[in-house]
């Protein structure tokens, strides 16, 4: 929650830390030019700032978001929900000026990966379909098993007590048009586990003539 948050920024900086916010490395400042000014260390702690290319037919349509850009909306919106931690951008100092419409998303979500920021989403998804009103619907699919999922455990069972749904083995094959331009349902297969991949996790092998379809209005990588 954002005042929560606020608390801990607001501690952090009454030890004697120096916010500034608004400023740019490489556009206000440099590494270097940080050491000339006298500073002895520098630490980057950017965090992940772009989501990972993906290509799946049907992603050009409207509907479908990143997950780290769909994140910095929620946190950057003037009436923003609440988030559970995604380590996005506090509502504070000079980042208010920034503050964006809410994003919208539709009464059926599906969240693909596994991971912390597909969690992440996945709860703001819900978090938004409650406060517009719309009774929860969103879908995690993950290719893999609960034991591979990267994702926080305690923050799974978290999400589900929210209502989360959760489909493993699964993976995501086309996203298919509903209104015209949108995404409508996105068409998906089971599979099984496989020999490990240069990961070392087991890699996930489709099974034949085990396709299905989810309703999709909004799709989050």
């Amino acid at each position: 929650p954002k005042d929560v948050l606020q608390r801990e920024i607001d501690q952090i900086c009454a030890l004697g830390v120096d916010l500034r916010l608004g400023r740019r490395c490489g556009e206000d400042f440099t590494v270097d030019s940080l050491l000339e000014d006298g500073y002895s260390a520098v630490f980057l702690a950017t965090g992940l700032q772009r989501s990972m290319d993906f290509s799946l037919p049907g992603d050009h349509l409207d509907g479908v978001l990143r997950a780290v850009e769909f994140l910095r909306d929620v946190n950057l919106s003037s009436d923003g929900v609440n988030g559970p931690g995604s380590g996005g951008p506090a509502l504070a100092g000079d980042h208010a000026d920034q503050a964006r419409p809410v994003p919208a998303v539709g009464e059926k979500v599906v969240v693909i990966g596994g991971g912390d920021v597909a969690l992440d989403a996945a709860r703001s998804a819900l978090r938004l379909q409650t406060a517009a009103g719309l009774e929860p619907d969103v879908t995690v699919v993950y290719r893999r098993t609960r034991v591979e999922m990267p994702a926080n455990a305690s923050e799974v069972e978290e999400a589900r007590e929210e209502g989360l749904k959760v489909e493993f083995l699964v993976a995501p094959l086309e996203i298919i048009e509903g209104e015209p331009g949108r995404a409508g349902t996105i068409r998906l297969v089971r599979c099984k586990l496989g020999r490990p991949d240069e990961s070392g996790r087991r890699r996930p092998v489709p099974l034949e003539s085990k396709e299905f379809e989810l309703p999709a209005e909004t799709v989050i990588f």
